[in-house]
């Protein structure tokens, strides 16, 4: 097929550290083209690729200028869908201007957008309440659905990785791993929280704190919680990041709001590292409960769940990621999508 794939335009694609939609966008494009199929990839042109790449910026704008400037998007998806008659189905990752202009392009080819984000927030309905009949939503969760009964979703297909690439270690260290945004919505308070409480060490790697929020949660809540049993080792690298997996007792995952997925709990899995984790969101269509990590109703349960963790077989874990959430699981259901709508379209 001759696909067109659009990536957020913020970042490079595949970013250079923190970045899940770009690294996911990265993913499902080159396991497309090793299987043959003709994809052009609308992204900034620092990007690497063996797609065809096709850009409006020389270079990713960065996230500071995602909240001054929407033009730097409105270029980047319209250089795209200026080009849709070239193929038979356009996947767009951008938002909110991508599937806006997509929605209404949709009569010439089948349009397909998945929703990364929260569908439900007071920014994104009244978008996807407009569009969504006219376009091909795809959910990434269950409770990303659930969130959002009013829309209508061509899909769901959960998030995969290339699990080749996360090294397995049944030998595990005695600390707790936490990875994610300084953001309330992430839990790191909760997490350290529950961690004290089980008496153990909590690894934190987190990127750099950019935005307001983010330095006021930083300030405010989680810097009054830190002490000797918090090590703070800042944004790592994939490398770094697979050997603070595989080595963790267990991660933690103490999600402070309705998360449409969590890709670090799957990556957990994937490096042999059962996850706990609260109930909220789609942790409950990761964590299976005693069999690949726990899930808890608060701090309290979960620094309970935290002493039980070398009850999970790393084994049973690993085994687990690679039944439901391989990259090649992943891209069988879109080539499916993909195939279905191009014959519904052209019929």
């Amino acid at each position: 097929m001759k696909i067109a794939m659009i990536s957020p335009v913020w970042l490079r694609t595949p970013p250079v550290a923190y970045g899940a939609v770009e690294s996911l966008v990265s993913l499902l494009v080159e396991e497309l083209v090793a299987r043959g199929h003709d994809v052009t990839l609308y992204a900034s042109g620092d990007s690497i690729t063996t797609a065809k790449l096709r850009s409006y910026h020389d270079r990713a704008p960065g996230w500071d200028n995602a909240a001054q400037n929407g033009l730097f998007e409105l270029m980047h998806v319209l250089t795209a869908y200026q080009d849709i008659e070239e193929f038979d189905v356009v996947h767009d990752h951008s938002d909110p201007l991508g599937p806006a202009i997509g929605a209404y392009a949709n009569t010439i080819r089948p349009v397909v957008h998945t929703v990364h984000g929260p569908p439900a927030s007071r920014w994104y309905r009244p978008i996807y309440t407009a569009i969504h009949r006219r376009i091909n939503l795809v959910a990434i969760s269950r409770a990303q659905q659930l969130v959002s009964p009013e829309l209508r979703y061509a899909d769901m297909i959960h998030h995969g990785l290339p699990l080749d690439r996360f090294s397995f270690s049944e030998e595990k260290d005695d600390y707790t791993f936490y990875i994610g945004r300084m953001d309330a919505a992430k839990g790191l308070h909760l997490a350290i929280e529950a961690t004290r409480k089980a008496g153990r060490k909590l690894v934190v790697a987190t990127k750099a704190v950019e935005s307001e929020a983010e330095r006021a949660y930083f300030e405010d809540v989680v810097t009054p919680l830190l002490g000797p049993d918090v090590e703070l080792v800042g944004e790592v690298g994939f490398a770094e990041k697979v050997e603070l997996y595989k080595h963790a007792a267990c991660t933690i995952v103490p999600t402070n709001w309705e998360e449409p997925f969590g890709l670090t709990a799957i990556e957990s899995l994937a490096c042999g590292t059962p996850v706990v984790a609260l109930r909220r969101g789609a942790t409950a269509e990761i964590v299976k409960q005693g069999v690949n990590g726990y899930l808890a109703d608060d701090p309290a349960q979960m620094a309970v769940f935290i002493d039980r963790a070398d009850e999970i077989s790393a084994l049973d874990c690993r085994r687990d990621a690679e039944s439901r959430f391989s990259l090649s699981l992943m891209v069988d259901r879109h080539e499916q999508l993909y195939r279905r709508l191009e014959s519904s379209h052209g019929s």
